[in-house]
């Protein structure tokens, strides 16, 4: 349990503050996020979609957005998405490093702040390919495995959906790691029952108070899902999305206060 609130306790700042805000703050990458007002270049690498977001006052930004996320998604997330309509006070193009993105603002009843981004499907992260080692742990190599709607969230929708602050949510793909290579198996080698039991196992959602979920994609049991706290602490869950829509829920809105 997170015994923190994670909202910043201040009121949704004004397009011009906020602006000047990320413009300035550092972020973990050591680039600068800057809002996009401006008509988007007609050769830049994002949805077309997402070209009407500078031009669109905010709550049909949001409404753009979650729309979008519905029609891939609506089926199996409608917790999570019902609560992000419901306290997604805007929606904002920007650049970070780079690389396009979607800036979510979401206010609760008590007007705190938090803000998630949503990466850029035609940017996808994936890792170097001269980077062996990471590229081999990663889900590249099986993503032709990865189930629908799953993969499709990450090709059409977002690469990665995640908090600002605490960086908890859906892993961006550069961050798709087999459980067995991330850092919760030190210690644990091929060949040991949990290794085996989590061979084809990878990371897609993670919560630094509330521990990874795991979607079995090319192990044992093809979509298994598995809830794990720690290893000792790893229990299967009947559905991966269920399990999904509850964590994010929980990223959304950790101290029930929407």
């Amino acid at each position: 349990m997170k015994f923190f609130s994670r909202f910043s306790r201040r009121n949704l700042p004004d397009r011009s503050e906020f602006l000047s805000g990320y413009c300035t703050a550092p972020t973990k990458r050591r680039d600068l996020v800057r809002l996009v007002e401006d008509p988007v270049p007609a050769e830049a690498p994002i949805p077309g979609a997402w070209r009407r977001l500078p031009e669109l006052p905010r709550a049909e930004r949001v409404h753009l957005m979650v729309s979008l996320m519905r029609g891939c998604i609506g089926d199996v997330l409608p917790d999570s998405l019902g609560i992000l309509e419901a306290c997604c006070a805007d929606a904002q193009l920007a650049l970070w490093g780079g690389r396009y993105l979607v800036v979510y603002t979401l206010v609760n009843r008590r007007g705190e702040v938090e803000h998630f981004y949503g990466g850029n499907p035609c940017q996808p992260t994936w890792p170097a390919q001269d980077d062996e080692q990471h590229h081999s742990e990663n889900i590249r190599p099986v993503w032709s495995l990865v189930p629908e709607p799953l993969k499709s969230f990450y090709e059409q929708i977002h690469d990665g959906l995640y908090s600002v602050s605490f960086g908890d949510g859906i892993k961006e793909l550069k961050d798709v790691e087999r459980f067995n290579d991330s850092d919760y198996m030190d210690g644990i080698e091929s060949g040991m029952p949990l290794y085996e039991r989590f061979r084809g196992h990878y990371i897609f959602h993670e919560d630094p108070s509330y521990g990874v979920l795991l979607l079995d994609v090319n192990g044992r049991e093809p979509g298994r899902a598995v809830k794990c706290y720690t290893v000792s602490e790893a229990a299967s869950v009947p559905d991966f999305w269920n399990a999904l829509d509850k964590d994010l829920v929980w990223s959304f809105m950790p101290d029930r206060e929407w």
